[in-house]
């Protein structure tokens, strides 16, 4: 009974397992505004120095992935999109420039840019809608004092159309510090009336607005609030927000609190709650927002002296925690979503870099398990997880009606199993294996189970070599390569008991170094890993590991 409540513990604590990780100090720094978004790739932050905007994948381990300078001088940084593509979007001189990346910032394309005839520009926000392209809102100053707002779609062909002046429902509306959101249907864009800078402060209405998509269509503006600072909108779970900085009595010139609005995304009368929180919300910082699967709206915002988040649930408003000591003052927080993974980005008033901290959960399933014939042996290949902390994949096996039994565990996209034989065409029919995967983050967080796929294989339900359980890997190996002789390619198999530096190397019989294949830190289990010597004469090869104090080389035959 001990035994079965210790498992039942451990499962439990593996599929239930969240909470916050300890911050990070990256190397970015030099940081006066910055943005971030995160995707299966990493987290792709924008900056902005004295001297450029500068882009940077970072991983969810705070290490500089790669880095470009994008721009020399520039502001107003802002970044969006999804799981393949990301926008970038900046000011320089009289022109707000994006470019767009489908390589993870390896390379950039251009964009059309948006001429603001050189009037000062007092804010700048975009979104990416699937199936839609970016939506962008930009303030310029074009009566002075006064800003109007305007935005521009990019559509999925990279042109910009669908220009509007938002704020001329009436020949005297004006409105600066926009933001923008999407539904299903509509475009949602919020602005202030007031043309004062924040911390001055500014204090005039807040103003909404909405696009029909359906039809191409702008509604009446509506008054929201008639005393803020500024805002942001937001939509989610079929309900506009609308958070906002109000002044508040009694706290001096520079005292806020925190409050929001909200309605149907279908209309209706716009209800107020808050504070949210009172007595020093700085609106220089506005806020970080974003939305998870479980169904949660998360918010990230500084007070004055520390960085603050909460979270509402659906019904309710959990406790603030406090996420950093640290001021922000003047540089607004970001954060981003990826399933319920949160990332926060920010750069505090006292330290020399950019902080990142993640809020850990499991992460979501593998999608799109497939198998084929290679070579007469099962070939499995899966989909990239979304989650950019998954560096595992562990692979689960079954003979027809028997338990699943722990396989292998790979930081590829795909598997091989050598160790049985897909039952030739016309051949005496064999016994169904059916296979499934999970993923695993750097925390050892574990998914759960993908879609299961199936062959038949030859031999009897028996124990197959492979067939085991997870704990017994007490020691290091490294099997044969297979096949060998090989032409070009071969997979090398190895097991590690325990995570750790791992390195595979193959060279020539005269010690020259012709292919490195792993070199970085692994989990604990068996791995594999396939050699390609397309570009390689024939002749033999050697395979060395090195992983903890276990060195072993195998020989390796190339036959062409």
């Amino acid at each position: 009974m001990k035994n079965l409540i210790i498992i039942i513990f451990v499962l439990s604590a593996s599929i239930c397992a969240q909470g916050w990780n300890n911050a990070i100090q990256t190397t970015i720094s030099g940081v006066s505004k910055q943005e971030s978004f995160t995707n299966k790739d990493g987290i792709h932050i924008v900056t902005q120095t004295s001297q450029s905007i500068n882009y940077y994948l970072v991983s969810t381990g705070g290490s500089v992935i790669r880095n470009s300078t994008i721009e020399n001088g520039g502001s107003f940084p802002n970044i969006t999109g999804d799981n393949d593509r990301i926008y970038l979007l900046y000011k320089i001189s009289d022109l707000i420039k994006i470019k767009y990346s489908s390589d993870a910032g390896a390379n950039w394309v251009d964009c059309p840019s948006i001429n603001t005839s050189g009037n000062a520009c007092n804010g700048i926000d975009a979104i990416f809608q699937p199936n839609i392209g970016v939506h962008i809102v930009w303030a310029t100053q074009d009566d002075d004092p006064y800003y109007e707002s305007h935005y521009y779609r990019l559509d999925s062909e990279g042109q910009l159309t669908d220009y509007k002046n938002v704020t001329d429902y009436t020949s005297n509306e004006v409105g600066g510090y926009p933001t923008v959101s999407s539904s299903s249907n509509k475009v949602h864009v919020s602005f202030n009336a007031g043309y004062q800078t924040l911390n001055a402060p500014n204090i005039a209405p807040s103003k909404y607005r909405e696009k029909n998509l359906t039809n191409n269509t702008w509604s009446a503006t509506e008054t929201v609030n008639n005393q803020s600072c500024c805002e942001k909108v937001y939509y989610h779970d079929d309900q506009i927000y609308l958070f906002y900085f109000k002044l508040s009595g009694g706290m001096g010139q520079y005292g806020f609190d925190l409050m929001y609005k909200s309605r149907s995304v279908d209309g209706g009368n716009w209800t107020e709650y808050g504070p949210m929180y009172q007595y020093w919300v700085l609106p220089s910082e506005l806020l970080g927002i974003c939305t998870t699967v479980d169904n949660g709206l998360h918010i990230l915002f500084g007070d004055g002296y520390d960085l603050i988040y909460r979270k509402f649930d659906g019904s309710s408003w959990e406790n603030p925690i406090t996420i950093s000591g640290d001021n922000t003052y003047n540089n607004p927080p970001s954060m981003s979503a990826v399933t319920n993974d949160l990332y926060l980005t920010w750069q505090g008033y006292n330290l020399t870099y950019l902080t990142l901290r993640q809020y850990d959960t499991n992460p979501s399933a593998p999608e799109n398990l497939a198998l084929t014939n290679s070579s007469g042996h099962p070939y499995l290949q899966w989909t990239k997880s979304k989650d950019p902390d998954v560096n595992s994949y562990k692979v689960y096996r079954k003979y027809g009606g028997s338990a699943w039994a722990y396989l292998a565990t790979t930081s590829n996209l795909y598997y091989y199993d050598q160790t049985v034989s897909i039952t030739p065409q016309g051949g005496e029919e064999g016994v169904d294996v059916y296979y499934k995967i999970i993923a695993k983050d750097i925390s050892n967080y574990e998914s759960g189970y993908s879609n299961s796929v199936s062959c038949n294989v030859q031999g009897d339900e028996i124990e197959k070599e492979g067939n085991f359980a997870e704990e017994e890997i007490t020691s290091y190996g490294i099997n044969p390569n297979y096949p060998n002789p090989f032409n070009p390619e071969t997979v090398i198999r190895y097991q590690l008991p325990k995570s750790g530096k791992t390195t595979l190397k193959v060279y020539d019989l005269v010690g020259n170094e012709v292919a490195t294949l792993v070199n970085q830190e692994q989990t604990a289990g068996r791995h594999e890993v396939s050699f390609d010597a397309s570009d390689l004469p024939s002749g033999i090869y050697l395979c060395r590991i090195i992983a903890g104090d276990f060195v072993k080389t195998i020989k390796m035959s190339l036959v062409k």
